[in-house]
């Protein structure tokens, strides 16, 4: 069987629903955000500042009626940064009468609605750094708290095998899946990783631990990072781990460049995480702060960002289109982490694989390794499970998509 992209075309699919239910409802709550914001953009910036919302909003409301009646997917102005890549891979949607919000590779299209919400606020004189999804990302880390002093407090009693499951499972929480309502974080998962153990699909961190006893101390680490609040403070923690017990001498996070499917960690997000743990009344939160401001001025622990995160290419692209990313991370990384759904759906290529087709084989010739996905499956995609777990997994519904279920899954040196 040929594993084919997904698309949305097809009624009843999650992908279906996502371009018909879940993204009409995140240009809803942003409109209404945003609109909400007049006032105090207009008090902030003058008229001028509000007619620049005002058109920013009309032109999310006319992407959603483009969106709901399937219309043309329409291109980028030359102007635009990375024009180009969109606008050539608009023409060949054309050339196969896929260029519609329903027809095309719902990957593709998916990153193509954030890149034009980006657009209607980059081409603004007064209000281009407005984050539009600022408010959901507040109100999913204030939710967030209970479940962080837990972590903190407990951070040097944890192993790394259960920082690991930390991580991937804090990936749960994403806006994105929610239509951009902040899931409130629970401590449920914190008491009971050994319980949900059965729900990691694939576990190689065996293999992983195995690695890691030879190749310490790694010079770098790499995290592909993928949300904000719970998820991204859990990799932080990670990190810590990472750099406390030697096992990197130094951890580099790569983020997105600006903000992108409602809760995906920005360089700014980042650097406010970091300010609200050292500014925290919890003491917990506070220590852990100032030990990640200490390994930041000691050069151990660094963020950055790159104008590919922010593409909709699948990863086996890469080395064409981002040379210097890749062969950064190619040939000055000892592990690269992919943490969550879209960096995985990237790395498969958002393909209709049988899910007991081979990790490696389904990342299509990316080659960059060691790698680790850690993921919880929120999309129809996913390769790499044994026989018996697939026919397992078949009598449970929605498995795909629930994010019930996780996956470590890691590519040795190659």
């Amino acid at each position: 069987m040929v594993a084919e992209s997904i698309t949305s075309q097809v009624p009843g699919t999650f992908a279906y629903n996502t371009v018909k239910d879940r993204w009409p409802k995140i240009l809803t709550k942003i409109i209404d955000q945003l609109h909400r914001r007049y006032a105090e953009v207009k008090s902030l910036l003058g008229q001028d500042g509000a007619d620049e919302l005002t058109t920013v909003l009309n032109n999310i409301a006319e992407m959603k009626y483009r969106m709901v009646t399937n219309k043309e997917l329409i291109k980028f102005d030359e102007s635009s940064p990375n024009a180009t890549y969109w606008n050539d891979k608009i023409e060949k949607l054309e050339k196969s009468k896929q260029n519609f919000w329903f027809e095309g590779e719902w990957l593709f299209i998916e990153c193509y609605m954030y890149r034009r919400l980006h657009e209607f606020l980059s081409k603004t004189k007064h209000i281009k750094d407005i984050d539009m999804f600022m408010f959901e990302k507040d109100e999913a880390l204030g939710a967030a708290i209970p479940c962080m002093e837990k972590i903190a407090s407990n951070l040097d009693q944890y192993n790394q095998r259960e920082m690991l499951l930390i991580s991937l499972w804090a990936n749960k929480y994403d806006l994105s899946l929610s239509g951009g309502d902040a899931t409130l974080a629970s401590t449920y998962f914190l008491d009971h990783l050994k319980e949900w153990d059965g729900n990691v699909l694939c576990d190689d961190s065996r293999k992983l631990f195995y690695y890691y006893s030879e190749a310490m101390p790694m010079r770098r680490i790499d995290i592909v990072a993928d949300n904000g609040g719970l998820e991204f403070f859990a990799d932080l923690c990670l990190a810590v781990k990472f750099l406390k017990h030697n096992t990197a001498q130094s951890v580099k996070f790569h983020l997105k460049p600006y903000p992108w499917f409602v809760s995906d960690i920005t360089v700014r997000d980042a650097f406010s995480m970091i300010n609200f743990l050292n500014t925290n009344s919890s003491r917990c939160l506070k220590e852990l702060g100032l030990v990640v401001e200490q390994l930041i001025k000691e050069d151990k622990l660094s963020f950055c960002d790159h104008e590919f995160w922010n593409l909709g290419a699948p990863y086996n692209e890469m080395k064409e289109i981002a040379t210097d990313l890749y062969e950064d991370l190619k040939n000055n990384s000892n592990l690269v982490i992919f943490k969550g759904d879209l960096n995985y759906r990237k790395l498969v290529g958002d393909k209709t694989w049988e899910p007991t087709t081979p990790f490696k084989e389904s990342l299509s010739g990316f080659d960059v390794s060691p790698l680790l996905a850690l993921r919880t499956l929120k999309a129809e995609t996913v390769a790499g499970l044994d026989e018996s777990t697939y026919t397992k997994m078949q009598s449970e519904s929605d498995w795909m998509i629930n994010g019930n279920f996780g996956l470590i899954q890691f590519i040795p040196p190659q």
